[in-house]
């Protein structure tokens, strides 16, 4: 996929022109990974990207929703206005992932109501789903198997009504996907310092 995304980019000529195609690929990537979980949980699925803005403490950063599908943003692009930064402390999975006493770097619940201390950035969350898996957009540092760590740049997030996420399909899919996309962001970013850098030697 993203050998497809190069060959796609070696036409572009401006920076507009990259971040529009890149605008393409992500609603064709999340799409995609959203049409993946319909199937996996016979549900239907929103999926989100959200990005660490910043440090606030130990252990809670200042994150906003980079991107969502095409479908659930009809019903939940209000959240993101209403709420366009909030703290990884306010909501759960992220809150979970980021602390250091967790290892499997995962956030998987079927039954959020249920949940016993479960919080979200908005009050009636329960409208849109009861059941998210969350995992990190993440770079692995050097010594990973003896140290095992990794620096976060965000989250990707599905979540439904009904659940399925208990497996490890779900699981194992939502990784690769956040691999696929820590991948595209780095490859986008090279795009654009490439082209900033061409331009100031001309």
């Amino acid at each position: 996929m993203i050998n497809k995304i190069y060959i796609a980019w070696n036409d572009l000529d401006t920076i507009p022109e990259i971040k529009s195609s890149f605008k393409e690929f992500l609603q064709f990537f999340i799409s995609n990974v959203k049409e993946f979980f319909d199937v996996l949980t016979g549900d239907s699925n929103s999926v989100y990207i959200a990005f660490i803005l910043d440090s606030v403490e130990d252990d809670n950063f200042k994150v906003f929703t980079y991107y969502r599908d095409p479908i659930s943003y009809r019903s939940r692009s209000y959240i993101d206005n209403k709420k366009k930064e909030y703290l990884t402390s306010n909501f759960t999975p992220f809150k979970t992932i980021v602390d250091p006493t967790n290892t499997n770097d995962i956030y998987i619940c079927d039954d959020c109501k249920n949940e016993n201390g479960y919080i979200d950035r908005i009050d009636d969350w329960n409208r849109y789903y009861n059941a998210c898996l969350t995992v990190p957009i993440r770079m692995p540092l050097s010594n990973v198997s003896e140290n095992n760590k990794f620096v976060y740049f965000g989250f990707i997030t599905v979540d439904n009504k009904k659940g399925g996420y208990k497996n490890l399909q779900a699981v194992e899919a939502l990784n690769s996907f956040a691999d696929n996309l820590f991948n595209a962001f780095s490859f986008y970013n090279d795009l654009i310092t490439y082209y900033n850098e061409c331009n100031l030697k001309n």
